[in-house]
């Protein structure tokens, strides 16, 4: 997986586990960003997070044949309860959390290693 394949991974799952994803509650966007940063000097989502990088990078596949990542990412949402659509282009996935209601934000990451 390429870096903005990890990028996807820490911002995907900082927003799940973010305190702060009430927009109602006045400050929205610094709320949200405060609540990222707690998150990630938690030492156990740290090493969480670090796991799974280190899970994808033991595994690289080139595109249209990343099961094994396609999988990785699957089970993790399963875990954390996030519903997804599978399989899109093969082995994409697209995830959605929230309500539906605005603020809408999207994000974009591939997940397949560069043939060297």
């Amino acid at each position: 997986m390429n870096f903005s394949g990890v990028f996807f991974l820490f911002f995907f799952f900082f927003f799940l586990l973010s305190p702060a994803l009430s927009y109602g509650s006045g400050s929205g966007i610094e709320s949200l960003s405060r609540g990222m940063l707690d998150s990630a000097k938690e030492p156990e989502f740290f090493e969480w997070m670090r796991g799974i990088r280190r899970r994808i990078h033991e595994n690289p596949e080139i595109g249209f044949q990343e099961f094994k990542t396609s999988q990785l990412i699957r089970d993790e949402l399963d875990l954390l309860g996030v519903k997804y659509k599978w399989p899109v282009a093969k082995t994409g996935v697209v995830a959605w959390i929230g309500s539906g209601s605005k603020p809408v934000f999207g994000l974009r990451a591939d997940m397949d290693a560069l043939p060297l």
